[in-house]
């Protein structure tokens, strides 16, 4: 059937035509990286284990800049040139940061951070196999959910509390930032253990990624008191993690010494036959991705994984909270297990 063809006015042609680039504009922008100057301090820090000596070393613009500065190989000379920052206070930072291992090198002329620094389009390489892996790992944490439950529902304290709520306990700060870390560290084919700063003696893997300053970094962070060892896990730090007992099981659950004693058992086996193997498995992989970024020029392997695991965590977290399996904190949830004696 032959039909007319309807002309477009003129007034309405300039109106879509003048819509179509105002959205070819917005998407063009919505894929422009944020323009930064080539040394800056607008990058996040992480670190693993938890460390408040990490945050007291990399807490501070000029130490986050030169650390920039260093890994886009400038001189301490050239930083202290081109920014103009005080030549006395640059070169106390270098000492600090030298002290704790944070920089390394033979002279000023070829120091080098002592922990890998990704940039965004680090990230974009990245991202792919980080998506893929969040799948994967998720996976095979929920192939094995009713394991999980019925372990829960096994334990005598803390049955009080949401269950979701205590399943983050037991996932996030039971398996995956307590028995996976230290089963990863017990095998050494990945992360033979985290170096030892010398500030204060933390021992910690550490990071920094650029455009994530206001990033929060899942934690775990334990101290013990008395007969027990108390954690709090979440994206907020404890101001102070040693508190009586009494008021920890205010917020959370108390194991004693049969379940604390599961608890332990329970979390390493996990990570160790279900968790471990894929970790392994992916070797290839870091290797590869390793290879290509710039931090590799200056940063062992174990450095990369460390922070690669830890945003493996923070996916397959956000991932199991998406599901519905566990409900996320605002600020940290607290739990205690009995000494192991």
């Amino acid at each position: 059937m032959n039909q007319r063809n309807k002309r477009i006015s003129p007034f309405r042609y300039v109106l879509c035509l003048l819509a179509l680039l105002s959205l070819s504009q917005n998407s063009l922008e919505g894929q422009t990286p944020v323009e930064r100057p080539e040394v800056h301090a607008e990058f996040g820090f992480g670190f693993l284990p938890w460390s408040s000596e990490a945050i007291e070393s990399l807490d501070s613009e000029d130490v986050r800049t030169l650390i920039s500065g260093l890994h886009r190989g400038w001189s301490v000379d050239k930083f202290i040139n081109e920014t103009e920052r005080p030549r006395l206070r640059i070169l106390t930072i270098m000492d600090e940061l030298e002290t704790a291992g944070l920089v390394r090198g033979r002279s000023d002329f070829d120091m080098r951070p002592g922990f890998p620094v990704l940039f965004e389009q680090d990230l974009v390489a990245i991202d792919p196999l980080l998506e893929r892996s969040t799948r994967e790992f998720t996976e095979i944490i929920e192939d094995h959910w009713d394991e999980i439950e019925t372990f829960h529902r096994s334990l005598t304290a803390g049955q009080e509390f949401p269950e979701p709520q205590n399943m983050y306990r037991l996932v996030i700060g039971g398996v995956l930032l307590g028995g996976m870390i230290e089963v990863l560290f017990d095998d050494k084919t990945l992360l033979p253990g985290a170096p030892r700063r010398a500030r204060r003696g933390d021992t910690y893997y550490t990071w920094m990624v650029e455009g994530e300053e206001n990033r929060s970094y899942l934690l775990r962070q334990t101290d013990r008191v008395g007969r027990h060892e108390v954690f709090s896990v979440g994206p907020v730090a404890e101001e102070n993690v040693r508190i009586q007992i009494d008021v920890v099981a205010q917020e959370g659950p108390v194991y004693e010494t049969e379940d604390a004693r599961r608890w332990r058992v329970f979390t390493s086996v996990f990570s160790r036959d279900y968790l471990l193997p894929y970790i392994k498995s992916q070797r290839s992989n870091f290797l590869s991705i390793h290879s290509d970024i710039e931090a590799s020029k200056y940063s062992a392997l174990a450095e990369f994984v460390a922070w690669y695991y830890q945003e493996l965590v923070q996916r397959t977290a956000d991932s199991l909270v998406a599901s519905g399996r566990l409900e996320a904190p605002e600020t940290s949830y607290k739990y205690a297990l009995r000494e192991a004696r």
